[in-house]
């Protein structure tokens, strides 16, 4: 894959717990890296449960291989948050990533 392929510049997060002013917590997003990337979409489903409509859409997000990364993260890409199901270490090489990811709604 030539670099020109990974023309999607996303933000890995994760979530953190953090104080607030009346001695609560609220959870909020804290940055773990960002990184170039190619995001393709997969599959898409619908359900409908107990009058309640659910959507699932699936992407892949292949990044460079970086071992700080794994399915505890969300990825954010403009405006849109996408939850990481499983992280795979494409042909063992250490060279790129893929990120099962479902986009949360």
């Amino acid at each position: 894959m030539s670099a020109g392929q990974l023309r999607h510049r996303v933000t890995f997060v994760k979530k953190s717990s953090v104080k607030n002013a009346i001695g609560g917590t609220s959870t909020a997003f804290e940055t773990v890296a960002t990184l170039w990337a190619n995001i393709k979409p997969g599959s898409a489903s619908e359900n409908v449960e107990s009058d309640k409509h659910t959507s699932e859409i699936s992407h892949t997000v292949r990044i460079r291989y970086n071992p700080n990364i794994n399915a505890a993260f969300f990825i954010q890409y403009q405006g849109r948050t996408f939850q990481v199901e499983a992280v795979i270490n494409e042909n063992e090489r250490d060279r790129y990533m893929l990120c099962e990811c479902v986009e949360l709604t």
